[in-house]
């Protein structure tokens, strides 16, 4: 594909850069602003909404370089290993499916064995699991760096052929991962829903009817997020299973929609959670206001 042809794809990511900056800003924000918003669901959304600021920025010279060739020298063999592959986002997707696990886990045990408090996360134990995750996720993605090659003659970046057992197995192990998560994940929200709304001892019988709604507002949350998730990821791992030669319109759809996930998360948000779009509300006010002097000030002088 010529670098005109790719014009039209690169608008659409920086489109979708513009909408996930913007979105993930707002949510990293509401909770460091507001003490009231931070609980431990809170603060992990968060975490995943600052991973998906990370991982957006990183993809801003990606979308750059589909319609410019990369430099030549080392420049060009950093570019190629950092921001021209997915090696850098490929974090971003394992510190989001991480935290997600984490959080079914921790629905599950606070809504189905509330009297057992062994692993539960706190405001203090939550920052631990925080860089955990994160310690994990890059010590996971490190071996995607030694499978790409920078080529100086045709300035691109291509997989190393010495290497491709090598990377079959790790995309193997990797993908019996992410699928022993969705498992768990699945099975914690299964239990949690048949908990609510099926059997014969219900969850949160005993409890408020504004209690049992606001616990079934969170599920609900997490569990829209979980969905984006699995259908964003879905197609690209279809894609590395069965069409990894074919670089064709399946790539760049399903390369499209991994990075989409990390804009999706803020507009779940906004329509599910009240307290997410009060702060939204406010802090677009106080930026609306800033602005409004600071066009003051300087039409004044």
């Amino acid at each position: 594909m010529s670098a005109m042809e790719n014009v039209p794809l690169t608008i659409s990511y920086f489109v979708l850069v513009f909408i996930g900056i913007t979105g993930n800003s707002l949510v990293v924000s509401a909770v460091l602003k507001n003490r009231n918003m931070r609980s431990t669901t809170n603060i992990l959304l968060a975490f995943v909404s600052a991973a998906d600021l990370i991982s957006l920025i990183c993809f801003l010279p990606f979308a750059i370089l589909l319609t410019f060739k990369l430099p030549g020298g080392t420049l060009g063999a950093v570019l190629c290993q950092t921001f021209a592959t997915a090696n850098t986002s490929s974090a971003t997707i394992v510190v989001s499916i991480t935290t997600l696990t984490l959080l079914a886990v921790e629905r599950f045990r606070a809504l189905l064995k509330p009297w057992n408090s062994r692993l539960r996360l706190t405001k203090d134990s939550v920052f631990y699991w925080i860089f955990g995750i994160s310690l994990y996720s890059v010590i996971l993605v490190i071996p995607l760096f030694s499978f790409m090659e920078f080529d100086e003659k045709e300035r691109t970046c291509s997989d190393l052929r010495e290497l491709k057992t090598e990377r079959r197995i790790y995309y193997s192990l990797l993908g019996c991962g992410v699928a022993l998560a969705l498992f768990v994940i699945c099975f914690c929200y299964w239990r949690i829903i048949r908990g609510f709304y099926f059997g014969s001892q219900r969850l949160c019988v005993n409890e408020e009817l504004q209690q049992k709604r606001r616990k079934r507002r969170v599920v609900k949350l997490l569990l829209l997020i979980t969905l984006a998730f699995i259908i964003c990821f879905t197609p690209r791992a279809v894609y590395f299973l069965f069409f990894y030669s074919n670089r064709g319109p399946f790539n760049q759809i399903s390369f499209f929609l991994i990075h989409s996930n990390s804009a999706t998360n803020p507009i779940i948000l906004w329509f599910q959670s009240q307290n997410f779009r009060a702060e939204f509300k406010n802090m677009v006010s106080e930026i609306n206001c800033k602005i409004k002097r600071l066009t003051c000030f300087v039409s004044n002088n």
